[in-house]
């Protein structure tokens, strides 16, 4: 439990660590900054016909709502003969691809989801703070069918980008930082700008 001003009620963040070869989650506990408690946000992550397939997901209805910082796509695809995952944001572009998804993982992948993004964020250098308050839109986390091409077409790009990329930095773990960075510090003609520095002008980084 921790105190903030103004008498707020705030909770410890658990971060879990998913590494690529382990047949389960094995988890590192990591003390983060809280988030509010009785936020009621929501993030939106459009799935691919693949990955709604693959992991059994409840496809709910997109009504447009959500500004498009908290809209996300995904997709599932075959490299080095692993199923990978691809997040990408709708706004910014900023990306993640966690490799060697199992079954297993499906089982909590709310959960993978933000633990993988707040990792990518803080290496980013994205201050705790803003992370905290972006992350609370993930209290809740709805699944709809894909709804930009645009989206689904950069998420295509960077998939080929990191097929050269693996070839120099293999990944060992699954959510390979390394690999995601080099990714989001790829200029986008489509926004004539770099998935990281839009992400962090978004969240009000200076």
């Amino acid at each position: 439990m921790c105190s903030a001003a103004g008498g707020r009620i705030c909770f410890q963040y658990l971060v879990r660590l998913v590494y690529w070869n382990e047949p389960g989650i094995k988890m590192h506990k990591m003390k983060r900054k809280t988030l509010l408690e009785g936020r009621t946000s929501m993030t939106t992550i459009a799935l691919t016909k693949k990955l709604f397939k693959l992991g059994a997901f409840v496809e709910e209805q997109d009504n447009g709502i959500e500004d498009e910082l908290y809209r996300w796509h995904a997709n599932v695809f075959r490299m080095a003969n692993k199923n990978n995952v691809i997040f990408m944001n709708n706004q910014t572009r900023y990306n993640f691809i966690l490799f060697g998804v199992k079954k297993v993982h499906f089982k909590d992948f709310n959960q993978l989801f933000v633990n993988s993004l707040i990792e990518n964020l803080q290496a980013d250098k994205i201050p705790d703070s803003k992370i905290t308050e972006y992350v609370s839109k993930a209290n809740k986390i709805k699944f709809t069918k894909t709804s930009n091409r645009s989206v689904l077409g950069s998420m295509t790009d960077m998939v080929k980008m990191t097929g050269i990329l693996i070839l120099h930095y293999p990944p060992q773990e699954m959510n390979s930082i390394v690999i995601n960075q080099k990714n989001n510090r790829s200029p986008l003609i489509k926004l004539n700008g770099y998935p990281e520095q839009l992400m962090k002008e978004a969240l009000g980084v200076q």
